[in-house]
């Protein structure tokens, strides 16, 4: 037999600029700095429990390592408390998909980690916010630009003179919008310490 498939015609969709764009993840700068989640300063107790989960991760053995860079950081060997950190990090996680979208910690006293720690600390935090996924891009596929890797150390190779727009590569910068990469942290040396997500 045969069938007859009907379509309807779609409603009319107008792509202006009639309205605005609503919601919590419609904010601007003023506002952002009055959203709680938007500086908020790790307390001592949060610090004290990041560094017992790195202890105990790093301890483990059931850390894979890629030379520095850290390949599995699960929260079953990065154990926060439901009430204390883990809580923290699930709440900034509704902040970033049900809310404002950005987030920021501060206060992590990353002058007494080495660089596999912080990425370690990083990634086991990361892990109570969403799912770890490895970096990739079309035209870096090299693992000092982070190709395959859960995280990628970011660094200033450039030599001689830094060009008035600040970029330090030979290769233009793509946007950026999935919902992969949602977390970077601040740079090391920058004060305050923070982390952005």
């Amino acid at each position: 037999g045969l069938s007859t498939v009907v379509a309807q015609a779609a409603p009319e969709v107008k792509l202006g600029l009639e309205s605005k764009i609503g919601g919590r993840a419609a904010w601007r700068g003023d506002e952002l700095l009055q959203n709680p989640w938007w500086g908020r300063t790790l307390t001592a107790d949060n610090i004290e429990e990041l560094d017992a989960a790195l202890k105990t991760a790093m301890q483990s053995g059931a850390v894979k390592w890629d030379g520095e860079v850290p390949m599995v950081v699960s929260p079953s060997i990065f154990p926060l408390r439901d009430d204390g950190m883990a809580g923290v990090l699930r709440g900034l996680a509704e902040e970033l998909e049900n809310g404002s979208g950005a987030t920021m910690l501060q206060g992590l006293p990353v002058e007494r980690y080495t660089i596999p720690e912080l990425s370690v600390l990083y990634l086991g935090m990361c892990g109570y916010i969403g799912t770890i996924v490895p970096q990739s891009s079309a035209g870096l596929r090299s693992k000092s630009r982070g190709y395959g890797l859960p995280i990628g150390h970011v660094k200033a190779e450039m030599r001689g003179k830094t060009p008035k727009d600040g970029k330090q590569s030979n290769n233009y910068f793509r946007l950026h919008t999935d919902r992969c990469a949602a977390s970077t942290p601040r740079p090391l040396g920058c004060a305050p310490p923070s982390i952005v997500f």
